[in-house]
């Protein structure tokens, strides 16, 4: 019960704000409560907003909002205005993430908005940190919400997108231009949809639009990770080394599924096994390893393929005074997930492809990954669906940029492709030898730069053909990089359809997300 007392005080400790401004106004602070050492002139202030706009004597919500001034002046008029992906990533988080990333910021300032329900906002609906399978567990944290008069569907991607358009006149800009990464992109389409005045470009990064039917990621996922073993198969190096990947990983699949083995403490079934390769394909950095990995499991050398999780301990850079434990927020993704995707997903389908291709235990292992997020739907966060019309596809008039990485399992070339076909104006971009989120790597960010610069003119993208290819790791060491205990759950069943990687806690999901200067 110590969870319930948590979210308690997350709601019962929250200031009378609407004494202190009126809706939909910003407050400037005179000091930012959580610094970047290297960025004094950061502008940080609190955005006010009802959680429900049709309530005037509601809720007031108090949602963080930082300005990261353009780094040459005269800054232009029209800033760069930020949504966070990462199943409900935290913006103050992420700060450090785009501080750092000069092409965006060379002349425009960055606006960042802590979203509703996330983070250091509040109420802050984190649940303690339950874990999306801990139906149980979900269960109370949804009626002790609910209990204390917390309108969960309130906090979805369409009151999140009002937000922004609100933020927008609050501060006071003409227009502005928008970038979104993975979920982050699904609520700047539907922003796209429902206010788009005022936006003078969008930019999506791992691209989730709405009409996206997020049950046909099991087949996109296994297309992706055929797509890297055949990468393999075509270098030279890699294939003398580590032939017929595909096949091999299909056998190891069902002998894990027949007999999971135990290492280091951990359970390795053919869920845990697709859910660590998976992970680490939507990871740039990591998805180097991944013949290297299934070439050490086939051989029973578990503790080389465990090489393949992220450090339990990785150190990346946060805000002064942040807490971890606020990273990510299980109930806002909840509430737009069980609203405004899990109700609109097609019965889960095994194509023949996919059975011609793949053992049955990988096209289980794949599908239970996704399953877990309409359990916890069905079973615990039980918010009423958005209206139809939310899956059509969006259509709008405004200059796009598109980008999706090569080899990314979560947000794939087809949905690049799919919330393209209403963009009137846009440009889709495949970036070679990525997973997911591409702002982590140099060539993109410079041209997201470009584009802000002339979003309808051409812009030269001749960065993506001097990438270098995937470096394939010929070896891993023995021995445990202590990876996270708790790998795969709340990440991969929270980002799946929509975000950046795959693990089960906060920490391990934000890992990668400062990967800055990766090349």
């Amino acid at each position: 019960m110590a969870a319930i007392a948590y979210l308690g005080m997350l709601l019962v400790d929250l200031p009378a704000a609407s004494a202190q401004a009126a809706p939909d106004t910003v407050i400037w602070q005179t000091t930012c409560r959580f610094k970047l050492p290297d960025e004094p002139r950061l502008k940080c202030g609190i955005f006010y907003v009802l959680e429900d706009r049709s309530k005037p004597q509601g809720r007031m919500l108090q949602l963080p909002v930082y300005v990261l001034p353009a780094l040459d002046a005269p800054a232009a008029p029209d800033p760069l205005a930020v949504i966070v992906g990462g199943g409900r990533m935290s913006a103050t988080a992420s700060l450090p993430l785009y501080a750092a990333s000069r092409p965006l910021r060379k002349n425009r300032d960055l606006v960042l908005l802590e979203v509703r329900g996330t983070g250091v906002a509040q109420p802050s609906l984190t649940c303690g940190g339950a874990d999306i399978e801990d139906i149980p567990a979900l269960r109370r944290c949804f009626a002790e919400y609910t209990r204390q008069g917390v309108d969960l569907e309130r906090y979805d991607d369409a009151h999140v997108a009002a937000d922004f358009a609100h933020l927008r006149q609050a501060l006071g800009y003409a227009s502005w231009n928008l970038y979104g990464l993975s979920q982050g992109t699904f609520t700047l389409w539907t922003l796209l949809r429902n206010a788009s005045a005022g936006v003078r470009s969008a930019i999506f990064d791992s691209p989730f639009p709405p009409n996206a039917d997020s049950y046909r990621q099991i087949e996109l996922d296994l297309n992706a990770l055929g797509s890297l073993f055949t990468a393999c198969s075509r270098d030279t190096a890699c294939n003398s080394r580590y032939p017929k990947l595909q096949e091999r990983y299909n056998r190891l699949t069902e002998r894990v599924a027949r007999t999971p083995v135990q290492v280091a403490g951990r359970k390795i079934d053919a869920y845990a096994l697709h859910d660590i390769v998976s992970g680490a394909q939507s990871n740039t950095d990591r998805i180097g390893r991944i013949p290297a990995a299934v070439d050490a499991a086939a051989r029973g050398q578990w503790r080389r393929f465990l090489r393949l999780l992220p450090p339990a301990h990785r150190r990346y850079p946060l805000p002064v005074g942040f807490p971890k434990d606020r990273l990510q927020a299980v109930g806002p993704f909840l509430s737009s997930t069980c609203r405004e995707d899990v109700p609109f997903r097609s019965p889960p389908q095994s194509p023949l492809s996919l059975q011609q291709r793949w053992a049955k235990p990988v096209v289980a292992a794949a599908r239970q990954i996704w399953e877990i997020q309409r359990t916890a739907c069905e079973q615990a966060w039980k918010v009423r669906p958005a209206p139809a019309s939310f899956h059509e596809p969006v259509r709008s008039a405004v200059a796009t940029l598109i980008l999706y990485g090569e080899f990314d399992a979560i947000t794939p070339r087809a949905w690049a492709e799919l919330g393209a076909q209403g963009m009137a104006r846009s440009t889709v971009l495949a970036v070679p030898a990525t997973g997911h989120a591409v702002i982590h790597r140099e060539c993109p960010t410079q041209l997201m730069g470009h584009f802000l610069d002339n979003p309808t003119g051409p812009f030269d993208t001749g960065c993506l053909a001097r990438m270098p290819p995937i470096r394939w790791a010929l070896f891993l060491p023995d021995g445990l990089a202590s990876p996270n205990r708790h790998h795969a759950g709340f990440g991969r069943a929270a980002v799946g359809a929509r975000e950046i990687a795959a693990g089960r806690e906060r920490a391990r999901l934000h890992e990668g997300a400062f990967a800055v200067g990766a090349q």
